[in-house]
Protein backbone atom coordinates (compact mmCIF):
# COMPACT_ATOMS: atom_id res chain seq x y z
CA UNK A 1 0.00 0.00 0.00
CA UNK A 2 2.80 2.17 0.62
CA UNK A 3 4.73 1.65 -3.03
CA UNK A 4 0.76 2.68 -4.51
CA UNK A 5 0.59 5.98 -2.40
CA UNK A 6 3.79 7.19 -3.13
CA UNK A 7 3.64 6.47 -6.82
CA UNK A 8 -0.11 8.18 -6.92
CA UNK A 9 1.40 11.59 -7.02
CA UNK A 10 3.63 10.71 -9.71
CA UNK A 11 1.11 9.10 -12.05
CA UNK A 12 -1.36 12.00 -11.62
CA UNK A 13 1.40 14.77 -12.35
CA UNK A 14 2.38 11.91 -15.91
CA UNK A 15 -1.76 11.82 -16.26
CA UNK A 16 -2.04 15.82 -16.35
CA UNK A 17 1.30 16.26 -18.90
CA UNK A 18 -0.32 13.89 -21.04
CA UNK A 19 -4.01 15.99 -20.81
CA UNK A 20 -1.84 18.97 -21.43
CA UNK A 21 -0.06 17.45 -24.49
CA UNK A 22 -2.85 16.52 -26.14
CA UNK A 23 -5.06 19.44 -25.60
CA UNK A 24 -2.37 21.32 -27.25
CA UNK A 25 -2.41 18.52 -30.06
CA UNK A 26 -5.94 19.47 -30.59
CA UNK A 27 -5.96 23.39 -30.12
CA UNK A 28 -3.21 22.77 -33.03
CA UNK A 29 -4.94 21.10 -35.80
CA UNK A 30 -8.17 23.16 -34.90
CA UNK A 31 -6.66 26.10 -35.78
CA UNK A 32 -4.45 25.37 -38.36
CA UNK A 33 -7.64 23.74 -40.13
CA UNK A 34 -9.47 27.35 -39.57
CA UNK A 35 -7.00 28.98 -40.94
CA UNK A 36 -7.00 26.98 -44.24
CA UNK A 37 -10.63 27.47 -44.62
CA UNK A 38 -9.52 31.18 -43.66
CA UNK A 39 -7.53 31.64 -46.89
CA UNK A 40 -10.18 29.11 -49.16
CA UNK A 41 -12.53 31.77 -47.99
CA UNK A 42 -10.07 34.55 -48.67
CA UNK A 43 -9.59 33.72 -52.24
CA UNK A 44 -12.77 32.12 -53.00
CA UNK A 45 -11.91 28.81 -54.68
CA UNK A 46 -10.13 25.30 -52.71
CA UNK A 47 -6.63 24.14 -53.44
CA UNK A 48 -6.11 23.11 -56.72
CA UNK A 49 -9.10 24.78 -58.23
CA UNK A 50 -8.23 26.93 -61.23
CA UNK A 51 -10.72 30.06 -61.50
CA UNK A 52 -9.72 32.82 -63.90
CA UNK A 53 -11.44 35.53 -61.59
CA UNK A 54 -8.67 34.74 -58.54
CA UNK A 55 -8.46 37.15 -56.19
CA UNK A 56 -4.73 35.88 -54.83
CA UNK A 57 -2.27 33.21 -55.16
CA UNK A 58 -1.40 30.87 -52.74
CA UNK A 59 1.76 31.22 -51.25
CA UNK A 60 3.20 28.36 -48.68
CA UNK A 61 2.96 28.69 -45.11
CA UNK A 62 4.85 30.53 -41.86
CA UNK A 63 5.81 29.34 -38.58
CA UNK A 64 4.47 31.41 -35.87
CA UNK A 65 4.68 30.39 -32.19
CA UNK A 66 1.97 31.72 -30.32
CA UNK A 67 1.64 31.39 -26.48
CA UNK A 68 -2.03 30.35 -24.91
CA UNK A 69 -3.31 29.07 -21.58
CA UNK A 70 -2.61 25.41 -23.04
CA UNK A 71 1.00 26.61 -23.75
CA UNK A 72 2.72 27.59 -26.82
CA UNK A 73 0.97 26.36 -30.34
CA UNK A 74 3.78 26.33 -33.38
CA UNK A 75 1.21 27.11 -36.06
CA UNK A 76 2.13 27.11 -39.89
CA UNK A 77 -0.20 29.70 -41.08
CA UNK A 78 -0.60 30.44 -44.90
CA UNK A 79 -0.03 33.25 -46.57
CA UNK A 80 -1.36 34.64 -49.55
CA UNK A 81 0.50 36.82 -52.53
CA UNK A 82 -0.67 39.04 -55.34
CA UNK A 83 -4.12 39.64 -53.80
CA UNK A 84 -5.56 43.26 -53.67
CA UNK A 85 -5.24 43.27 -49.66
CA UNK A 86 -3.28 41.81 -47.04
CA UNK A 87 -4.53 38.35 -45.89
CA UNK A 88 -4.85 39.01 -41.79
CA UNK A 89 -6.12 35.73 -40.27
CA UNK A 90 -8.94 36.14 -37.99
CA UNK A 91 -7.62 33.62 -35.01
CA UNK A 92 -4.99 36.41 -34.05
CA UNK A 93 -4.05 39.97 -34.95
CA UNK A 94 -0.90 40.26 -37.49
CA UNK A 95 2.88 40.24 -35.55
CA UNK A 96 1.02 39.17 -32.19
CA UNK A 97 2.51 36.65 -30.13
CA UNK A 98 0.47 35.59 -27.76
CA UNK A 99 -3.41 35.62 -27.09
CA UNK A 100 -5.39 38.01 -25.45
CA UNK A 101 -5.90 35.93 -22.56
CA UNK A 102 -1.99 35.67 -21.44
CA UNK A 103 -2.27 39.21 -21.60
CA UNK A 104 -5.14 39.24 -19.19
CA UNK A 105 -3.78 36.86 -17.18
CA UNK A 106 -0.28 39.09 -17.09
CA UNK A 107 -2.58 42.14 -16.10
CA UNK A 108 -4.01 40.63 -13.47
CA UNK A 109 -0.91 39.43 -11.65
CA UNK A 110 0.60 43.08 -12.18
CA UNK A 111 -3.08 44.17 -10.71
CA UNK A 112 -1.98 41.54 -7.91
CA UNK A 113 1.05 43.19 -7.01
CA UNK A 114 3.50 40.65 -8.44
CA UNK A 115 7.08 42.06 -9.39
CA UNK A 116 8.18 41.51 -13.47
CA UNK A 117 10.17 38.84 -12.22
CA UNK A 118 6.91 37.20 -10.41
CA UNK A 119 4.89 37.62 -13.33
CA UNK A 120 7.34 35.55 -15.24
CA UNK A 121 7.62 32.53 -12.41
CA UNK A 122 3.43 32.53 -12.36
CA UNK A 123 3.65 32.39 -16.35
CA UNK A 124 5.86 29.46 -15.70
CA UNK A 125 3.56 27.51 -13.15
CA UNK A 126 0.57 28.60 -14.93
CA UNK A 127 0.60 28.11 -18.52
CA UNK A 128 4.21 26.26 -18.65
CA UNK A 129 6.13 28.97 -20.37
CA UNK A 130 7.43 32.58 -19.16
CA UNK A 131 8.30 35.54 -21.35
CA UNK A 132 11.62 37.63 -20.95
CA UNK A 133 11.66 40.15 -18.63
CA UNK A 134 11.30 43.06 -21.17
CA UNK A 135 8.19 41.19 -22.52
CA UNK A 136 6.24 41.63 -19.66
CA UNK A 137 7.68 45.21 -19.84
CA UNK A 138 6.03 46.09 -22.71
CA UNK A 139 3.05 45.01 -20.69
CA UNK A 140 3.71 47.24 -18.28
CA UNK A 141 4.65 49.80 -20.60
CA UNK A 142 0.95 49.92 -22.62
CA UNK A 143 -1.07 49.88 -19.14
CA UNK A 144 1.33 52.78 -17.98
CA UNK A 145 -0.03 54.39 -21.27
CA UNK A 146 -3.58 53.62 -20.70
CA UNK A 147 -3.58 54.34 -17.02
CA UNK A 148 -2.05 57.95 -18.21
CA UNK A 149 -4.38 58.54 -20.85
CA UNK A 150 -7.32 57.98 -18.45
CA UNK A 151 -5.88 60.09 -15.50
CA UNK A 152 -5.56 62.92 -17.86
CA UNK A 153 -8.77 62.95 -19.32
CA UNK A 154 -10.74 65.96 -19.54
CA UNK A 155 -13.83 66.01 -17.46
CA UNK A 156 -16.12 68.55 -19.23
CA UNK A 157 -19.78 67.28 -17.50
CA UNK A 158 -17.99 67.23 -13.63
CA UNK A 159 -20.20 65.70 -11.17
CA UNK A 160 -23.44 66.16 -9.07
CA UNK A 161 -22.03 64.22 -6.26
CA UNK A 162 -18.80 63.26 -5.50
CA UNK A 163 -17.52 60.25 -2.98
CA UNK A 164 -14.22 60.30 -1.96
CA UNK A 165 -11.67 57.59 0.29
CA UNK A 166 -8.67 56.16 0.92
CA UNK A 167 -7.12 52.89 1.43
CA UNK A 168 -3.88 53.06 3.78
CA UNK A 169 -1.01 50.18 2.75
CA UNK A 170 2.65 50.40 2.69
CA UNK A 171 4.82 51.61 -0.15
CA UNK A 172 8.66 51.27 -0.96
CA UNK A 173 9.28 55.08 -2.20
CA UNK A 174 12.72 54.40 -1.84
CA UNK A 175 15.85 52.24 -0.63
CA UNK A 176 17.70 52.60 3.00
CA UNK A 177 20.78 51.45 4.20
CA UNK A 178 23.01 48.42 2.09
CA UNK A 179 20.82 49.39 -0.84
CA UNK A 180 17.86 47.38 0.68
CA UNK A 181 14.16 49.20 0.11
CA UNK A 182 12.13 50.21 3.16
CA UNK A 183 8.38 49.64 3.04
CA UNK A 184 6.88 52.83 4.68
CA UNK A 185 3.25 53.77 4.97
CA UNK A 186 1.16 55.09 1.84
CA UNK A 187 -2.09 55.46 0.86
CA UNK A 188 -4.58 55.34 -2.17
CA UNK A 189 -6.76 58.45 -2.51
CA UNK A 190 -10.37 57.42 -4.54
CA UNK A 191 -12.73 59.55 -5.88
CA UNK A 192 -15.94 58.15 -7.29
CA UNK A 193 -18.54 60.44 -8.51
CA UNK A 194 -22.09 60.20 -9.42
CA UNK A 195 -22.96 61.84 -12.97
CA UNK A 196 -25.49 64.25 -14.23
CA UNK A 197 -26.96 61.60 -16.80
CA UNK A 198 -27.37 59.30 -13.82
CA UNK A 199 -24.10 57.16 -14.19
CA UNK A 200 -21.58 56.50 -11.81
CA UNK A 201 -17.85 55.85 -12.27
CA UNK A 202 -14.27 56.01 -10.56
CA UNK A 203 -12.81 59.29 -11.38
CA UNK A 204 -9.15 59.04 -10.19
CA UNK A 205 -6.87 57.50 -7.68
CA UNK A 206 -3.56 58.60 -6.72
CA UNK A 207 -1.33 56.80 -4.15
CA UNK A 208 0.81 58.78 -1.98
CA UNK A 209 3.77 57.85 0.24
CA UNK A 210 3.16 58.77 4.11
CA UNK A 211 -0.50 59.01 6.01
CA UNK A 212 -3.64 60.78 4.63
CA UNK A 213 -2.26 64.08 5.34
CA UNK A 214 -4.23 67.26 4.25
CA UNK A 215 -1.07 67.99 2.15
CA UNK A 216 -1.56 64.88 -0.26
CA UNK A 217 -5.57 65.60 -0.18
CA UNK A 218 -5.14 68.85 -1.72
CA UNK A 219 -2.57 67.89 -4.52
CA UNK A 220 -5.36 65.22 -5.80
CA UNK A 221 -8.32 67.18 -4.89
CA UNK A 222 -6.39 70.31 -7.15
CA UNK A 223 -5.52 68.19 -10.00
CA UNK A 224 -9.40 66.44 -10.24
CA UNK A 225 -10.57 69.97 -10.33
CA UNK A 226 -7.89 71.14 -12.78
CA UNK A 227 -9.35 68.58 -15.26
CA UNK A 228 -13.62 70.43 -14.99
CA UNK A 229 -14.77 68.79 -11.52
CA UNK A 230 -15.72 72.40 -10.30
CA UNK A 231 -18.35 74.08 -8.50
CA UNK A 232 -20.51 74.71 -11.95
CA UNK A 233 -19.28 73.26 -15.18
CA UNK A 234 -19.41 74.34 -18.61
CA UNK A 235 -22.80 73.32 -18.66
CA UNK A 236 -24.19 74.74 -15.84
CA UNK A 237 -24.62 72.36 -13.98
CA UNK A 238 -23.71 72.58 -9.80
CA UNK A 239 -21.44 69.50 -7.79
CA UNK A 240 -24.06 69.55 -5.43
CA UNK A 241 -22.15 67.00 -2.63
CA UNK A 242 -18.83 65.97 -1.66
CA UNK A 243 -19.63 62.99 0.98
CA UNK A 244 -16.47 61.74 3.11
CA UNK A 245 -15.79 60.04 5.76
CA UNK A 246 -15.11 62.21 8.24
CA UNK A 247 -11.06 62.32 8.27
CA UNK A 248 -9.49 65.63 9.66
CA UNK A 249 -7.11 66.13 6.70
CA UNK A 250 -9.39 65.68 3.96
CA UNK A 251 -12.19 68.43 5.52
CA UNK A 252 -9.56 70.88 5.75
CA UNK A 253 -8.16 69.97 2.19
CA UNK A 254 -12.01 70.40 1.24
CA UNK A 255 -12.12 73.70 2.92
CA UNK A 256 -9.08 74.94 0.16
CA UNK A 257 -9.98 73.49 -2.86
CA UNK A 258 -13.92 73.16 -2.52
CA UNK A 259 -14.76 76.08 -0.29
CA UNK A 260 -18.34 76.77 -1.65
CA UNK A 261 -19.39 72.73 -2.02
CA UNK A 262 -21.40 71.30 0.81
CA UNK A 263 -19.97 68.69 2.42
CA UNK A 264 -21.74 65.67 4.09
CA UNK A 265 -19.95 63.15 6.74
CA UNK A 266 -20.92 59.73 5.95
CA UNK A 267 -23.72 58.65 8.14
CA UNK A 268 -22.57 54.88 7.67
CA UNK A 269 -19.34 55.87 9.53
CA UNK A 270 -20.72 58.30 12.10
CA UNK A 271 -22.60 55.45 13.24
CA UNK A 272 -19.72 52.97 13.31
CA UNK A 273 -17.86 55.37 15.39
CA UNK A 274 -20.58 55.49 17.87
CA UNK A 275 -19.90 51.89 19.08
CA UNK A 276 -16.04 52.66 19.80
CA UNK A 277 -17.60 55.11 22.81
CA UNK A 278 -19.92 53.08 24.50
CA UNK A 279 -19.26 52.05 28.30
CA UNK A 280 -21.02 49.26 28.63
CA UNK A 281 -21.31 47.04 25.67
CA UNK A 282 -25.00 46.08 26.55
CA UNK A 283 -26.22 49.39 25.15
CA UNK A 284 -24.24 49.02 21.75
CA UNK A 285 -26.87 47.55 19.56
CA UNK A 286 -29.87 49.33 20.68
CA UNK A 287 -27.97 52.29 21.32
CA UNK A 288 -26.47 52.37 17.21
CA UNK A 289 -30.43 51.44 16.26
CA UNK A 290 -31.99 54.26 18.03
CA UNK A 291 -29.33 56.68 16.21
CA UNK A 292 -29.78 55.08 13.04
CA UNK A 293 -33.69 55.79 13.86
CA UNK A 294 -32.74 60.10 13.76
CA UNK A 295 -31.88 59.67 9.99
CA UNK A 296 -34.07 57.25 8.85
CA UNK A 297 -37.53 58.83 10.17
CA UNK A 298 -36.49 62.74 9.59
CA UNK A 299 -37.48 64.48 6.65
CA UNK A 300 -35.83 67.65 7.30
CA UNK A 301 -32.25 68.91 9.06
CA UNK A 302 -34.70 70.59 11.60
CA UNK A 303 -36.18 67.63 12.46
CA UNK A 304 -33.21 65.65 12.40
CA UNK A 305 -31.99 67.91 15.47
CA UNK A 306 -35.50 67.54 17.38
CA UNK A 307 -34.99 63.97 17.01
CA UNK A 308 -31.19 64.22 18.33
CA UNK A 309 -32.07 65.85 21.45
CA UNK A 310 -34.69 63.12 22.23
CA UNK A 311 -31.90 60.39 21.84
CA UNK A 312 -29.57 62.32 23.85
CA UNK A 313 -31.77 62.66 26.90
CA UNK A 314 -33.25 59.26 26.78
CA UNK A 315 -28.94 58.03 26.44
CA UNK A 316 -27.17 60.66 28.33
CA UNK A 317 -27.66 59.13 32.00
CA UNK A 318 -26.33 55.76 30.96
CA UNK A 319 -23.58 56.52 28.47
CA UNK A 320 -22.70 60.30 28.17
CA UNK A 321 -19.02 59.73 26.60
CA UNK A 322 -21.21 58.09 23.62
CA UNK A 323 -23.52 60.75 23.13
CA UNK A 324 -21.23 63.80 23.58
CA UNK A 325 -18.89 62.66 20.86
CA UNK A 326 -22.17 61.60 18.36
CA UNK A 327 -23.62 64.98 19.14
CA UNK A 328 -20.24 66.96 17.68
CA UNK A 329 -20.81 68.05 14.16
CA UNK A 330 -23.73 66.13 13.72
CA UNK A 331 -25.31 68.92 11.21
CA UNK A 332 -22.31 67.59 8.72
CA UNK A 333 -24.35 64.48 8.65
CA UNK A 334 -27.26 66.73 7.55
CA UNK A 335 -26.11 67.66 4.03
CA UNK A 336 -27.61 65.20 2.09
CA UNK A 337 -31.24 66.16 3.02
CA UNK A 338 -30.87 69.78 1.40
CA UNK A 339 -31.00 67.70 -2.03
CA UNK A 340 -33.65 66.19 -3.99
CA UNK A 341 -35.36 63.14 -1.44
CA UNK A 342 -34.84 60.64 -4.09
CA UNK A 343 -31.01 61.31 -3.69
CA UNK A 344 -30.87 60.94 -0.03
CA UNK A 345 -29.99 57.26 -0.09
CA UNK A 346 -27.38 57.71 -2.29
CA UNK A 347 -25.67 61.14 -0.82
CA UNK A 348 -25.88 60.21 2.96
CA UNK A 349 -23.01 57.67 2.83
CA UNK A 350 -20.10 57.47 0.50
CA UNK A 351 -20.63 53.34 -0.10
CA UNK A 352 -20.36 53.79 -3.71
CA UNK A 353 -16.52 54.17 -3.75
CA UNK A 354 -15.87 52.18 -0.71
CA UNK A 355 -17.53 49.32 -2.54
CA UNK A 356 -14.75 49.77 -5.37
CA UNK A 357 -12.20 49.83 -2.63
CA UNK A 358 -13.39 46.34 -1.48
CA UNK A 359 -12.82 44.90 -5.01
CA UNK A 360 -9.51 46.37 -5.07
CA UNK A 361 -8.61 44.96 -1.90
CA UNK A 362 -9.92 41.60 -3.05
CA UNK A 363 -7.56 41.98 -5.89
CA UNK A 364 -4.39 42.72 -3.86
CA UNK A 365 -5.39 41.19 -0.46
CA UNK A 366 -2.07 39.43 0.00
CA UNK A 367 0.50 42.57 -0.90
CA UNK A 368 2.73 43.46 2.03
CA UNK A 369 3.89 46.36 0.29
CA UNK A 370 3.81 47.84 -3.25
CA UNK A 371 7.01 48.76 -5.18
CA UNK A 372 5.98 52.00 -5.71
CA UNK A 373 2.93 54.74 -5.74
CA UNK A 374 2.69 54.48 -9.20
CA UNK A 375 2.83 50.47 -8.88
CA UNK A 376 -0.51 50.57 -6.88
CA UNK A 377 -2.42 53.29 -9.20
CA UNK A 378 -2.10 50.67 -12.31
CA UNK A 379 -3.37 47.91 -9.63
CA UNK A 380 -6.68 50.20 -9.08
CA UNK A 381 -6.77 51.38 -12.70
CA UNK A 382 -6.88 47.19 -13.86
CA UNK A 383 -8.99 46.83 -11.07
CA UNK A 384 -11.39 48.90 -12.51
CA UNK A 385 -11.32 47.98 -15.98
CA UNK A 386 -11.74 44.38 -15.22
CA UNK A 387 -14.74 44.80 -13.22
CA UNK A 388 -16.42 46.58 -16.21
CA UNK A 389 -15.17 44.19 -18.42
CA UNK A 390 -16.75 41.58 -16.21
CA UNK A 391 -20.57 43.33 -16.21
CA UNK A 392 -19.46 45.47 -13.06
CA UNK A 393 -22.87 47.55 -12.99
CA UNK A 394 -22.87 50.37 -10.13
CA UNK A 395 -26.17 51.60 -8.40
CA UNK A 396 -28.47 52.51 -11.36
CA UNK A 397 -30.26 55.35 -11.00
CA UNK A 398 -34.05 55.44 -10.12
CA UNK A 399 -34.97 58.81 -11.93
CA UNK A 400 -33.91 60.63 -14.83
CA UNK A 401 -31.36 63.64 -14.87
CA UNK A 402 -31.42 66.33 -16.81
CA UNK A 403 -29.43 69.29 -17.18
CA UNK A 404 -30.95 71.23 -15.06
CA UNK A 405 -31.99 68.79 -12.06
Amino acid sequence: METVSAFRPCAQEALWQEFDRMTRTALKTLMETFLEEERDLFLGRAAHVRDPERRGLRNGYFARTLASRHGLLRLRVPRVRAAAVPFRPLAFDAYRRRTRAVDAAIEHWIASGLSTRGVEAALLQAFGFAFSAATVSRVVARVEAELAAWQARPLPRSYRILYLDAKHGRIRPGRGFHGRRRAEKGVLLAAWGLRHDGREELVDVMASAGGESEESWTRFLTRIEARGVRRRNAFDQPLELIVTDGDGGLWAALARVYPHVPHQSCVFHKLQALAGHVEDPRNRVALQASAKRIYQGARAPQEARVRLRAWAEMWRATEPEAVRNFCVDFDKTLQYMELDSRLWRRARTNNPVERFMRELERTAAHVPAWESERHWERSAYLAWRRLLASGYAPTRTLFPFTQRS
